[in-house]
Formats: structure tokens, C-alpha cells, sequence
């Protein structure tokens, strides 16, 4: 039933605002356009929220119409989203790695979807995870993380786990 599904997304989205760290386990494929356009609705207003794809292919297929920041972009491209994140103007962007570094006036919460994907860790230097400047910047904004995986990292898994922040999802 759509209906039911759709309020099973809206309660879901909600939950993820509810604490500041939750790990996502999806048991059944997570519906992520109509999971992100929720998180959209559910954001309150003067907030931003960043969404973390490991690769491009993800990006276009997932973020529907969010704006994009990834490596492909002109430019000019580049410099005029960057503007608009820095003003406010802009409450959510969908990126790759290379989106953690944009300067969000006023980030609240950071979606990190298909964790587990290798795409997240730079191996130039200076190397790094995703996982690990998303973590940073929630400390030092006050932002909330929501990590989503259906197979995900041992360690991410374990630490989950031993903090209680797992949410499955299923329908």
C-alpha cells in the first residue's frame, strides 16, 4: 500500500532527527528518493543538511532534486553553489567526499548513505575517511549523524551496536 508507505517514511525520517548519531541498517531496500525528499520536509527551516554519496553514479541516481556538489562540476559551477551554501541560501546538497568541506552556515544534520563503499577514503594525501570528517564537523557544529548501510564496515557495526543506535529498516 502506498499510502502506508509513505507514512512508514515520514515516521522513519522522523526518527532520525530524534538523537544525534543513528546507523541505519537496512534490512530491505530503504526507498531513498522518497527517504530524502521526507528528511527535506522534515527539516526545520534556516537548517542545512548535507547527504554523503560514495560515487557519482549513486549521486544522480538517489539525490533527486537536491543540488549536487561533486568533482564533475565546472568551475564556475562549483564556485556559485559554494557561494550559495556559505549565505544560507541553499538547506540541502548532495555530494560526494569532496562535500564535507563546503562552508555550511548553518549544518545540522549529515546523511551518510552506502557507508561501506571504499569511494569514502582518500588515499592521497592528506588521506582521510568520510566517516571520520563527518564525525568532526558534528562535534563542532552540533550537527547530527544518520549513517545508512546494508552491509556495513565491522568497526562502524560494532560501535553502533555497542551505543544502541542501530534502526533497522524493513517494510
Amino acid at each position: 500500500n502506498a499510502l502506508t508507505t509513505s507514512e512508514e517514511i515520514r515516521r522513519f525520517a522522523a526518527s532520525v532527527f530524534l538523537s544525534k548519531e543513528k546507523f541505519i541498517l537496512e534490512k530491505t531496500n530503504l526507498p531513498r528518493q522518497s527517504f530524502y525528499k521526507e528528511l527535506l520536509e522534515q527539516l526545520p527551516k534556516g537548517n542545512q543538511m548535507l547527504i554523503l554519496f560514495p560515487e557519482l553514479f549513486a549521486l544522480k541516481k538517489f539525490a533527486g532534486d537536491i543540488p549536487l556538489y561533486h568533482g564533475d562540476l565546472k568551475e564556475t559551477e562549483k564556485a556559485l553553489l559554494w557561494k550559495s551554501v556559505r549565505d544560507g541560501k541553499i538547506c540541502a546538497v548532495a555530494g560526494t567526499r569532496a562535500a564535507l568541506f563546503l562552508p555550511f552556515k548553518n549544518l545540522k544534520h549529515i546523511v551518510m548513505d552506502f557507508e561501506h563503499n571504499e569511494s569514502y577514503r582518500e588515499k592521497r594525501q592528506p588521506a582521510y575517511h568520510a566517516k571520520e570528517i563527518a564525525e568532526k564537523l558534528t562535534q563542532i557544529l552540533g550537527a547530527s549523524l544518520s549513517i545508512i548501510s546494508a552491509s556495513p564496515r565491522v568497526e562502524s557495526y560494532f560501535q553502533a551496536s555497542r551505543n544502541n543506535r542501530i534502526i533497522p529498516w524493513e517494510n
